[in-house]
């Protein structure tokens, strides 16, 4: 029998408290409890943490002055809450494997020899990394410590940190390696460094809880998706003309055609995708996807875009020509991450079920579950296709599966220790 809808009214509380009592009221009551929030602000924030963490909700106003957040404690820990391995990512140089922990630390691991060949203390909470294009520098977002670390992907040492604002996960380099960025969720800015001096350039003020800021593939803009309902542009060259494209609440992950023309927005809130026209800078058209729509990612030809529906526990498989949805496919639980692997299969994490799921698009989308671990995040692929590293958060290990026979292979645990 399910369990009764708990209720709780934030609206006595100041705005900027209501995220807060949502989040501690969450905490004290247990699994699997349903429970409706009001409040007087959209707390865009408190919802794109719940989606990264995994629960179950749904996010509506109802009218000028209130929202209704409804949720449901997930039986599996929250994954922004939990220390395991976390992003994970390949050096071109020799195909070692970087990945973060969530905790303090980058672990550096021969994936194909079955190794764990060490760790770097880089800092508070260490969540997503970028890799240099010319593979000689490690950028690690520490939003315990406030910085990007920055490290030396051959010598394996920690070089500098880079101090930025409240909440900077995801950094990212530019096409060409001159520069880095990373927006911060709690200040709401966006911070521009340069990748030789290891310093900040300019910092820019945005929407409400921004989440990834990227490159377009051509390097003319800076691209913050904005969960307060906008997507920003902005030249690193003059970053004072900047221009705001209104698409859906809940804006997270993007990508991009080949040709930096077209970019794909996932909106979580609005469960679909914004379509934005990069070369004229309008909206498009927006396309509904699932639940939690949050991670897009197109396929090697750019026909097909395959929708992580963080909620639904879907993937939304949509056609780029004719902006229709052709296909919704099941994952696991909780599909926190969808990525094209080298020779074109796509490869689905899902943190709840610990389990990837391969779709082919050249065989009619034909997929297959495989069970690889418990709290699997993110995932890389060595250069020649053949193997999938995915990064298991709660069992704090990286497994290593077969992409031309799919199977796990091995699991590599990692732990902290003292250095």
């Amino acid at each position: 029998m399910p369990s009764p809808m708990l209720q709780q009214d934030l609206r006595a509380l100041p705005r900027h408290e209501q995220a807060n009592g949502a989040r501690k009221f969450l905490a004290e009551i247990p699994s699997q409890r349903p429970v409706e929030f009001l409040a007087s602000a959209p707390l865009y924030g408190l919802c794109v943490s719940l989606l990264e963490g995994g629960q179950k909700f749904s996010w509506r106003q109802l009218d000028v002055d209130t929202w209704r957040i409804t949720a449901t404690k997930s039986s599996y820990p929250p994954l922004n809450a939990v220390t395991g391995l976390h992003h994970p990512a390949i050096l071109p140089d020799n195909g070692t494997v970087c990945a973060t922990d969530r905790e303090e630390r980058l672990w550096l691991i021969d994936g194909t020899g079955n190794q764990v060949l060490g760790d770097i203390v880089v800092g508070g909470n260490a969540s997503h990394l970028a890799v240099h294009p010319e593979g000689h520098l490690i950028y690690v977002g520490c939003p315990g410590a406030d910085q990007v670390a920055v490290v030396d992907a051959r010598k394996h040492t920690k070089l500098a940190s880079i101090p930025i604002g409240k909440g900077g996960q995801l950094p990212n380099f530019s096409p060409d390696g001159r520069y880095a960025v990373i927006d911060c969720s709690r200040t709401n800015d966006v911070y521009l460094m340069d990748a030789e001096r290891h310093r900040v350039i300019f910092t820019q003020g945005v929407g409400e809880a921004p989440h990834e800021a990227i490159f377009s593939p051509d390097g003319r803009f800076i691209c913050v998706p904005c969960a307060s309902g906008e997507l920003y542009l902005i030249p690193p060259q003059d970053p004072d003309r900047f221009t705001v494209i209104r698409c859906g609440f809940g804006a997270g992950h993007m990508d991009f055609s080949a040709d930096a023309r077209y970019a794909y927005v996932a909106s979580s809130l609005d469960d679909d995708v914004a379509i934005i026209d990069l070369t004229t800078q309008e909206l498009l058209a927006r396309v509904p996807a699932g639940a939690g729509a949050h991670r897009p990612t197109l396929s090697e030809d750019g026909r097909l875009l395959f929708v992580a529906n963080f909620v639904a526990d879907t993937v939304t498989v949509m056609d780029t020509r004719s902006r229709e949805v052709i296909a919704t496919l099941p994952v696991g639980t909780y599909p926190h991450d969808v990525v094209r692997a080298p020779g074109g299969q796509i490869a689905v994490c899902s943190y709840g079920s610990g389990s990837c799921t391969l779709i082919d698009p050249k065989r009619s989308l034909a997929s297959r579950e495989l069970k690889i671990g418990e709290g699997t995040s993110h995932c890389t692929f060595s250069p020649d296709g053949e193997l999938g590293f995915f990064a298991n958060s709660i069992s704090k290990d990286l497994a290593v599966v077969d992409l031309t026979r799919p199977g796990l292979r091995s699991a590599l645990p990692v732990s902290s220790r003292e250095n």
